[in-house]
């Protein structure tokens, strides 16, 4: 099971795709999040140009089905290797003991 951290997305293999998705987009590159602040984003793509799909669930977090070797890169970040696979997205949390809830993390 592969788990790959990218600044504030955590991208983590799953074995199959849930039933409760929806398609999105079948691409060869796909922004799977913008920085609130800085305009910068974590840029998927797939240099083959073979394409991969994007899927959404319903509380909004991206699944990936990659059918070859893609990567993620970010303005502030390493480029990092993905390996083929089908992948849950999600953006990195942390709880705030002064208001007692927990945010997302802002990158």
């Amino acid at each position: 099971m592969n788990i790959y951290r990218h600044g504030d997305l955590l991208i983590r293999e799953i074995k199959e795709l849930p039933k409760t998705i929806k398609k999105l987009v079948k691409t060869d590159k796909f922004v799977l999040a913008e920085g609130e602040t800085t305009g910068h984003k974590h840029l998927l793509k797939d240099k083959t140009k073979t394409g991969f799909e994007v899927y959404q669930d319903v509380n909004g977090n991206f699944v990936l089905d990659l059918k070859v070797d893609a990567e993620v890169s970010h303005e502030e970040h390493k480029t990092v290797k993905i390996k083929k696979g089908i992948y849950f997205v999600e953006h990195e949390k942390e709880f705030d003991w002064f208001e007692k809830a927990t945010k997302k993390v802002v990158d």
